[in-house]
């Protein structure tokens, strides 16, 4: 028959071993779920920075090209931060070429009639001027507005996808965060129930122990009694009553 002691014992250690087991086991599941979790975040970070790189540097370019902040002395900087003027308007290609044309065909007119210094010949010359400054502002303009564009709105476009880059991996660092505290959480939950679990068999043991030894300081002392009563009420033949009140 097993000495009750150690069977006493051996559960008790073997509870709070099955609980510091079972706790640790959770626990580390939690902790890989939880690394699992962030490494997932941090891919998606390294796939989304391309976006964000292209996004910031569309943004510095365009405050370059619009005058805002930056190097003063890079390329084009602040070549769109003011209405269209006209310095822009005589810089157009189109008004240029069309104005340098006009003056040589009249240039040479006037030179092949004998004529190209005179004044009707310089009359000529300063009505064309005025009248393609007329007529090629708008055309100047609109190509103006349409070089703008053509080189703001990608600039814009890749902007916007940077600036959706880095508001997905702000949704998504919180969704990661809530989701590793989470697991986290439920890590030193069970740490702490194994914790628990072994204190509860641990002093379970104990108080069974404790139980057992009264039962038999009990069981001992009735023994005792029993054996006393004998022994005075039939061993020595008296027949008053005896120092524990038996009479037999």
């Amino acid at each position: 028959m097993p000495d009750p002691i150690s069977a006493i014992g051996g559960s008790a250690v073997l509870g709070a071993f099955s609980s510091k087991n079972a706790a640790d086991t959770q626990a580390g599941a939690a902790n890989r779920a939880s690394d699992i979790s962030n490494a997932q975040y941090n891919q998606t970070r390294a796939d989304q920075a391309p976006f964000r790189e292209a996004g910031l540097t569309a943004q510095n370019r365009l405050m370059s090209l619009l005058g805002v902040g930056g190097d003063p002395n890079a390329a084009g900087y602040g070549k769109y931060g003011q209405d269209f003027s006209m310095a822009d308007y005589q810089a157009d290609p189109g008004y240029q070429f069309r104005l340098s044309e006009g003056q040589r065909a009249l240039a040479h007119s006037a030179g092949g009639r004998g004529g190209l210094v005179s004044g009707t010949s310089l009359k000529a010359m300063q009505d064309y001027a005025q009248n393609s400054a007329s007529g090629e502002y708008t055309n100047a303009f609109n190509r103006y507005q349409a070089n703008r564009s053509n080189q703001i709105a990608p600039l814009q476009s890749l902007m916007g996808a940077g600036q959706s880059s880095t508001n997905f991996l702000g949704q998504a660092g919180a969704n990661n965060a809530s989701t590793m505290g989470n697991y986290l959480t439920g890590g030193a939950a069970a740490q702490a129930a194994g914790g628990i679990g072994m204190a509860n068999a641990v002093s379970g043991g104990l108080g069974t122990y404790m139980n057992y030894n009264q039962n038999q300081a009990q069981n001992s002392l009735l023994q005792q009694v029993l054996q006393n009563r004998n022994s005075i009420g039939y061993g020595s033949g008296y027949s008053g009553g005896g120092p524990d009140g038996f009479n037999p």
